[in-house]
This record gives C-alpha cells, structure tokens and sequence, in this order.
C-alpha cells in the first residue's frame, strides 16, 4: 500500500470552506455570499444552503455535501444515512450529524485538503501508470491511450489519493510517466503538499485501468452515487473464472472492483471474449433490481514502434523461438518448457528465448530453466527488456509461441504480428480472434503433444513460417490512434450505442 502523504497540514476550518465554496459553485450557481467576518458562520451557511437543496431522496447532491465536508468521497452508506437524517430532522440536526461523522474520522487525513470540482472535461483514471514504471498490457493501454487524448480531448488525468478515498491531479512525475514514458525524468520531486481533491460532477469519469483494492469501494460508491457517468476498459475476468490459476484471495479483491463495474454506465470490452465476459455478469445484474452496464467490444489495436525493430532471419541461420509472458501459471510456460526441451532430445537445433517479467509463482519455472542451462541447452531467460530491445528482439525470431490458457487480448500476439513475426498460440478465447486474420499457428494450450507439433513444424519447415509472414503482410492494420478514437467515442460521446 502507497504510503499516506506528508502534505504539511492546512487550516481545517479554511479547507472545509473552501471545498463547501466549490461545491456550492456547482450545486447552487448565482446563491449570495453569506455576509460573515467568521469563517464557522460562513461554512454554516454554506452548508445549510447545500443541504435545503438536496432533493428528497438520496442521489449525486447529498454524494457532493458529504465529499465536501469530509474530503474525501462519500460512502453509499453516508450517502443514504445523510438523506434520511435529512428528510427526518430537518437541516440543522443533519449538520450536527454530519459534522460529528465526519469528525470522528479526522485521523483518515482528508479534512485539510481543497477540492476542485470538474464539469466540463472527462476525467481518466490511470493510477497505477502513473505511480509506477511498469508496462505491461494494462499499462501500455492506458498510456496508449491518454497520450493520444490529451492533446485533442477535453480530459484531466489522474490519480487515486494517497488515502484511497478520492481522485487527485497527477504530479509533474507522475504526468511525465503517464505521457511520456521511457523518456529521463530530471525534475524535481513530486511535491504532495499541494494535492487537491478532484470531483467529477455531472461529466464522464473513464477508467484506463483496474483500480487498486483498496480505493475500489470509493469509486464504486462515486459510480453509484454522484450521477456522473462512468465508463470502462474491461480486461478480463481471469481472476473469477481462472482463479484456480492466480494467487489465493485475488477473486475477493476482484469481487470490489465488480462494485464499480456494476454501477458504471459503459462497459469496453478489449475483445470479443472479455465483452463476453463482462456480459454475462451485467446481465446477472437485473437479480439486484440494477440495470447493468452496456458492454461491448472496442478491439485493441496492432501496432509497435518500428524504430527498434529487428530484421528476420535469413535462410539457413539457426531459428531463434520465442516466448513472451510473465511467469505465471495461467501463461502456460511449463507446456511451452516442455515442448522445447521434448524437440531439443529429438536432436532439432534451435535457441529459445524468454521474455517477460517474472510473477507471482515461477519457482518450478526457476528451476526448470536453471536446469536445462546447467546442460548446456541454448536457452535465454531475459526477464523484462525495454520495449526498444523487445521489439528488435520479436523481429529477428523465426516465430513467436505464446500459449496463455486465458486472456483478456494476449497484446504479445498482436505486438509480434505487428513485428512481422509469425506466432504459435491459443484456438481459442482472444487469442483465436486475433489469429483469424492470418499468421498464427492454432494449438490447444492443454495438449502437450499439439504444442510440440506446431513447434516442431515451423522450425523444420522454414517455407511454412514464410508463408505465415506473406499472411502477416496482408493482415489489416489497426493504430492506437483507431482505439483512441472508438474508446472516446464510445465511453464519452455516444449515448445511444447498441451491441
């Protein structure tokens, strides 16, 4: 967990009187200023204001006077109780109750923050990019994406607040991170001190990435509660329906984050099967009285920086295999292990080279791979290599294996297709989809012997693998300046999308 920040403390009195100011900008446009030298009067009166115009029944303004008074965003719990106490006792008896809530949390750390309140710009959520250097799938995708909108799209980036109950602006580290990655970062520090509570209110919120589990409550209950809309990029479902595959308690974690997805407004899909995925659970939503997102596909792109790509090999050189995943056990890399070492024994003359960063259990992998060096096998375990190498890397490969027993996309499919390189995966599920437009060799990721035999096909038969490049050359190509484009129009513009 991040640690909590060392903003130096503010004048409470004055923060709160700022955020109730911001919040009556917005809920109360064109009220008078209340006519006080005392800032407790004034933040009386502007509190009251705001709560004698809450409608009846709970919705986004009682979200936006709790969040206000509490700097923080409020609970779905808060949210109701501050509506109930408010049509039973009246006003003044709902501040007092408000007041000692909120009072009683001090120690959370919010009560000294300002606010800013959004409404005219989308606000896109990409946390972890931001705070991380990180670049695997999630991230590429989230960077992809906010780089090609912020330039032409009314958007504020940002981040989750230290406390996990709010969103904030990024920092120039974090901004840097986000929009230009790889590039040396030579400013100063971030400074935590001038954080700002960040309040979408009646505009899109969108969210590049899976938030983290500890500030999912807080932003389901802002789905829920603040009348915004909220929109998605949906990856997968591996941790509900592969969780015999991932580490104990993942599918609890994953459970909060289906809080969100359940009240958000759009639902995209980054294939056919994660739209599948997430289609099924909004339609089991009617079972809660709750209508569910609208779901559906907008495909991800194909495309890698050319710069750093690397030549194919030329006849007669000794093939190069490639394997391009994390280490974990839903990559499949043990059948993948044992198909090359199986076709090492047969006497065939290859190297095989990994990448990707490790994972959460890669201990049999470790050892695997520590003992076939130990023989003298041609084998390379390079980890995570910066995208530059990856790419040169990918090019110069007779062909790329990556046989994941489930996935959102498998981007390393798509990513090796745009280096020209032909790939052995999955039949099914993404993997399947991004092989119907040629270049791929099918396997079933659960047959060892089917692995084997593709692998043993391309690299004894070299024509084979030129024909699977020809089909790569005439595959239609898809920018990240395509998805760009659909996900905005999707998530943010087109309010009468049907699947």
């Amino acid at each position: 967990m991040p640690p909590v920040n060392s903003r130096p403390p503010l004048s409470t009195l004055d923060a709160l009187e700022q955020r109730l100011r911001a919040a009556a900008a917005v809920a109360l446009p064109g009220r008078a200023e209340p006519q006080s030298d005392d800032p407790g009067h004034r933040c009386a009166a502007l509190l009251a204001d705001l709560l004698a115009a809450c409608p009846s029944a709970a919705g986004p303004e009682h979200w936006l006077a709790w969040t206000a008074v509490a700097g923080r965003f409020a609970r779905v719990a808060e949210v109701a109780r501050l509506a109930r106490t408010l049509r039973l006792d009246g006003v003044d008896p709902t501040i007092r109750m408000l007041l000692t809530a909120v009072r009683a949390e001090a120690d959370k750390g919010c009560l000294d923050l300002p606010m800013r309140v959004i409404t005219d710009q989308t606000v896109v959520v990409v946390d972890y990019s931001a705070r991380h250097e990180l670049n695997t799938g999630i991230q590429r995708v989230a960077r992809a994406t906010t780089t090609r909108w912020v330039d032409s799209r009314p958007i504020v980036p940002v981040a989750v607040t230290d406390e996990h109950t709010g969103l904030r602006l990024l920092h120039p580290r974090e901004s840097a991170r986000v929009l230009h990655y790889g590039t040396p970062w030579t400013g100063a520090p971030d400074d935590r001190s001038e954080d700002e509570l960040v309040v979408p209110w009646r505009t899109s919120v969108v969210f590049l990435e899976v938030p983290d589990p500890w500030s999912a409550p807080s932003m389901a209950a802002m789905a829920e509660c603040s009348g915004n809309r909220v929109g998605l990029v949906a990856y997968d479902m591996i941790p509900l329906l592969s969780a015999d595959y991932r580490p104990r308690g993942e599918s609890g974690i994953f459970a909060s984050y289906l809080g969100l997805v359940k009240h958000s407004h759009r639902v995209a899909g980054i294939s056919r099967s994660a739209a599948d995925e997430f289609r099924g659970f909004s339609a089991m939503l009617p079972a809660q009285g709750l209508a569910g997102p609208h779901v559906t596909e907008v495909e991800l792109a194909e495309e890698v920086d050319h710069s750093g790509k690397g030549r194919p090999p030329r006849a007669g050189e000794r093939p190069v295999v490639m394997a391009t995943a994390r280490r974990e056990p839903h990559k499949n890399l043990r059948a993948v292990l044992h198909a090359v070492e199986r076709l090492w024994n047969e006497g065939l003359d290859f190297e095989f080279v990994m990448l990707g960063s490790t994972g959460w259990d890669e201990s049999a992998l470790s050892a695997w791979i520590a003992r076939l060096t130990a023989a003298g096998r041609p084998i390379e375990a390079l980890g995570w290599v910066p995208d530059d190498e990856m790419w040169q890397r990918i090019g110069s490969a007779s062909f790329v294996v990556f046989t994941s027993l489930h996935e959102g996309y498998g981007l390393p499919v798509a990513e090796a297709l745009a280096c020209g390189t032909p790939v052995v995966t999955t039949r099914y599920g993404s993997q399947g989809e991004i092989a119907e437009k040629g270049g791929c060799v099918l396997v079933d990721p659960r047959d060892d012997a089917d692995i084997t035999g593709a692998l043993r096909t391309l690299i004894t038969q070299p024509q084979r693998v030129l024909e699977l490049r020809a089909q790569i050359a005439g595959r239609p190509r898809r920018s990240w300046d395509d998805y760009a484009a659909d996900l905005w129009r999707y998530l943010v513009e087109d309010d009468d999308a049907q699947d």
